[in-house]
Order: structure tokens, then C-alpha cells, then sequence
């Protein structure tokens, strides 16, 4: 019973920081770009014949990025495997017997300083990116993967409505 009071505080509590990000991230905005910077996958899309042809990718650019992206994957793995100790501890602390409210809350802090610099040093590596590609081919980039966002989205709704008719036919015999 604690692990799903746990867990059911844990979603309320991530949900109501994440909100208030959202809700700061749109705030100030000149460029109009929203959260669209942090929509740059962190992944190699340079690698990519497409995108080396349509963002005009020197092999310069393409060593820069290669060099940057794996720092950031090599201290993004590290933090990752930090928050994932930070949240075990935390659930420990949370279902143990000599429960410690002051301690959890500290736990609580010290994931969420992890959480945040997890998110900073993938905004470097958006902010690497637009250094590297320069104003033009940064904004063609961000309107790039928006749009297959898009896409992903529209394909992944058309597919779940195609199986809800099946699912239905289904139950129906």
C-alpha cells in the first residue's frame, strides 16, 4: 500500500513541476519557437544523406557534432543512471519503517537538481547545434523535425484507428 501511495505522490508531484516548466517555457518567447528547441532528437540525424544534403553539412560541422554529441550521450548516461539511484533512494526512504519526512524531502531535491541538469545538458546540445549550423539552417532544422513530428503523430492516430474498428468487429463475433 505505501509503494502505490508512493508512486500515485510521485506522479503528482513530477506532473506538477513538469507543468510549471511547460507553462515557463512559453513565457518570453520572441522567436515563437515555444518548446520547439528542445524537439532536436538526441540522436545523429547529421549521419543522415538527407540531412547532409539539405542542411548543406560541411565534414568539419560533421566532426564538431560527432565530438559534441558524444560528451553530451556520455554525461546524459551518467545523469541518467544518477536519477535512477536518486528515485531508489527515495523509494527506499519512502517505504521504510523509521520513515523520515525531512530526508525524503532532501532526496526529493536532491532528484530534482538531477532532473535539471539532465535537461541542461541536453539544451547544450541544442544550443551546440545552433552554434555548429548558424541561424538559417537551425530554424530549417527545428521546422524539420516538427514537421515529421506531425507526421509521426498523424500516422501513429491513423493506426490507432484503424484498430479500433477491428478490435470491435472482434468482440462482435
Amino acid at each position: 500500500m505505501k509503494k502505490i501511495i508512493f508512486i500515485f505522490t510521485m506522479a503528482i508531484v513530477i506532473g506538477a513541476v513538469s507543468s510549471v516548466g511547460i507553462a515557463f517555457q512559453g513565457q518570453g518567447n520572441p522567436g515563437g519557437h515555444g518548446d520547439a528547441q528542445m524537439q532536436i532528437p538526441l540522436h545523429r540525424w547529421w549521419k543522415h544523406p538527407k540531412a547532409l544534403e539539405q542542411f548543406n553539412i560541411t565534414p568539419a560541422e560533421t566532426k564538431k557534432l560527432d565530438t559534441f554529441y558524444q560528451k553530451v550521450r556520455e554525461q546524459l548516461i551518467d545523469s541518467q543512471a544518477l536519477l535512477q539511484k536518486d528515485m531508489l533512494r527515495l523509494e527506499m526512504q519512502f517505504d521504510s519503517d523509521t520513515f523520515d519526512q525531512s530526508k525524503c524531502l532532501k532526496l526529493f531535491k536532491e532528484a530534482q537538481t538531477t532532473r535539471t541538469k539532465l535537461a541542461t545538458e541536453k539544451f547544450e546540445f541544442v544550443l551546440k547545434t545552433r552554434e555548429i549550423l548558424g541561424k538559417e539552417r537551425f530554424e530549417e532544422l527545428l521546422k524539420t523535425f516538427e514537421q515529421l513530428k506531425r507526421h509521426a503523430v498523424r500516422r501513429e492516430m491513423q493506426q490507432r484507428q484503424t484498430k479500433m474498428p477491428m478490435d470491435k468487429t472482434q468482440k462482435e463475433l
